[in-house]
């Protein structure tokens, strides 16, 4: 008989061993004490509460507004509008807005947070849930808020992943593996709304780091890097000389210098136009290739298109 144990039982030992041995969030962790790192521990489980008044909890409502016009260069149908949202959800003319709650995370508490949902397709499939994904941004109405040195987090509702795993394990997968990626932990998620909800469990959500300054300073240790989330199934095509051919599409994240944009547009001329061996000279002076191929490696055993 054979003893031996399935890949995936073994596989799941190793994971109940992490979450036994992992460092639990104390109660008395404040704000000055805390840590990106203290945040996001694998399999950390946070309490989350927030508190809308009723007027604010009606206006996060997602607006459904008309869908995006577009002329000229268009670089894909989930293109958002100018300066908005890009992605299915965008497309459809949905349009996601700031409110004001009051936040307790663990001990910790902020006033006048912004709070507005977020996602695409994960939005549209749970549009008629309570268990909607969050964005929250401390720094929104309240300049200078923070928590562990961070201004905003994200709380993903897992909504195509009953196990509320895959997201986590993926993160963890590509940092292991040599590639910069949010980190994550998980968070209970209660709501209070007077007459309408009174700390009412919206669910378990993936609290997942936002990539953004402080992602960058750390793993780059650039405060003002180019930031870029692209929105188009053929990344890096010629759009010509002007910027405003590319910046929807590219939808930056950061403020942009000039040397930053003209390196966007020229890459985007030599993979459009370089010859196979001109290509394979020069590739290794716009990106680094061995992150890049470690990317592209783990992204291929993943097996997912889009969003793991």
């Amino acid at each position: 008989m054979n003893t031996r144990l399935p890949t995936f039982a073994l596989a799941l030992l190793c994971l109940i061993s992490n979450w036994t041995l992992a460092q639990e969030p104390k109660k008395s962790d404040r704000t000055d004490s805390l840590s990106p790192s203290d945040i996001f521990r694998f399999t950390n489980t946070w309490e989350i509460h927030l508190t809308f008044t009723p007027e604010q909890w009606e206006a996060m409502e997602p607006k459904q507004q008309g869908r995006p016009q577009f002329g000229g260069r268009r670089a894909s149908f989930l293109q958002g509008p100018e300066g908005g949202r890009n992605g299915i959800a965008a497309a459809f003319g949905i349009v996601f807005e700031y409110v004001r709650a009051d936040l307790e995370f663990g001990t910790n508490k902020f006033k006048d947070v912004g709070v507005r949902y977020k996602g695409n397709g994960t939005f549209l499939s749970s549009r008629e849930s309570l268990k909607r994904s969050l964005k929250l941004d401390l720094n929104q109405f309240v300049k200078g808020q923070k928590l562990a040195g961070m201004s905003q987090l994200n709380l993903h509702n897992s909504v195509r992943d009953p196990s509320g795993m895959n997201e986590s394990i993926a993160y963890r997968l590509f940092r292991e593996g040599g590639v910069p990626a949010p980190r994550t932990a998980y968070a209970k998620v209660y709501v209070t709304v007077p007459g309408k909800h009174d700390r009412q469990y919206f669910g378990l959500y993936n609290l997942v780091e936002d990539v953004g300054s402080a992602f960058a300073e750390e793993h780059f240790a650039a405060k003002k890097g180019a930031i870029l989330k692209p929105v188009t199934p053929s990344v890096f095509s010629d759009l010509g000389d002007d910027w405003k051919n590319y910046n929807q599409t590219y939808d930056p994240k950061s403020e942009l210098t000039e040397e930053q944009i003209r390196r966007v547009i020229d890459f985007s001329k030599f993979t459009s136009t370089a010859s196979e061996s001109d290509f394979a000279a020069r590739v290794g002076d716009y990106i680094d290739l061995d992150t890049f191929a470690r990317y592209r490696a783990i992204t291929a055993w993943l097996t997912d298109l889009d969003g793991i």
